[in-house]
């Protein structure tokens, strides 16, 4: 938090983890961790897409959500994620798992967001600025809450690929409601 803080362009996002009560997690030093940070005019985007007008107007556990899915539980250098958007790989993030592959040599996160400054050192791991913020699909969101276990296990059972695909699908231009038992 301390290499946030010192950015102005990240105020938006430590304002975020401020209210989202995510502090104390990310300023462990254990174990060390990957931020992908999105920039204020990423937080601006993001706010207009969903009408609201800045931090204050989304609850604590919808910026938690949110944050999580932007935090890796391991320290994930740039060489590394490269590696990994090179095979299409999905990590696994606090969140759910986000997509990683790379377009024209840059790194690119569900298809979405791209890492504009790429190794920014903390003393508990790394950050990497990203143009956007991300937000977990439905089956990122079902996952990793246990009140979705059944739904999950359900959709899991199913065997359906296409169904898996729909409800993964970060950059899908159809949305999606689930009315989730």
């Amino acid at each position: 938090m301390t290499v946030a803080s010192a950015n102005a362009d990240f105020s938006i996002l430590v304002a975020a983890v401020q209210k989202a009560g995510l502090v104390s997690a990310l300023q462990a030093t254990t174990p060390r961790k990957t931020v992908f940070a999105p920039n204020n005019a990423a937080f601006t985007r993001l706010f207009t897409t969903l009408g609201v007008t800045g931090v204050n107007d989304l609850s604590a556990e919808q910026l938690a959500a949110v944050l999580k899915y932007h935090v890796l539980p391991t320290e994930v250098g740039s060489a590394a994620a490269v590696t990994a958007a090179t095979a299409n790989a999905k990590v696994d993030a606090l969140g759910g798992k986000i997509q990683l592959s790379l377009v024209a040599g840059k790194i690119k996160l569900d298809g979405i967001s791209e890492v504009t400054t790429p190794d920014i050192a903390a003393s508990n791991g790394v950050i990497h600025a990203i143009s956007e913020v991300i937000l977990p699909s439905l089956l990122d969101v079902a996952s990793t809450d246990a009140r979705f276990s059944s739904l999950t296990a359900a959709i899991v059972a199913l065997n359906d690929q296409a169904i898996v695909t729909q409800l993964d699908d970060n950059a899908a231009t159809t949305k999606w409601t689930v009315f989730a038992p």
